[in-house]
């Protein structure tokens, strides 16, 4: 993982991120597997949905010609240039 800082947002607009916890996931080929939050709810930290499916996906128990893009809800706040 390798940690960017984008105070002005740029990257969140490329990515079409808008929530601090919104998580994006991409497989070798630049697919988006998987978009949306890794937390239940806002504060909550453990296990969740989000986290079940990139686990999931990471451990090849989804298989790329079958899956579609996984969603999840997203708590969090908004960031900031928005």
């Amino acid at each position: 993982v390798r940690v960017v800082d984008d105070p002005e947002s740029k990257l969140a607009q490329l990515f079409g991120a808008h929530t601090s916890g919104e998580t994006l996931l991409y497989d070798g080929s630049g697919r988006l597997r998987f978009h949306g939050g890794i937390t239940a709810f806002r504060g909550h930290s453990g296990d969740n949905a989000g986290r079940s499916v990139i686990t999931a996906i990471l451990w090849n128990k989804i298989p790329q010609a079958k899956a579609s893009l996984a969603t999840t809800p997203v708590f969090g706040c908004s960031l900031r240039g928005e």
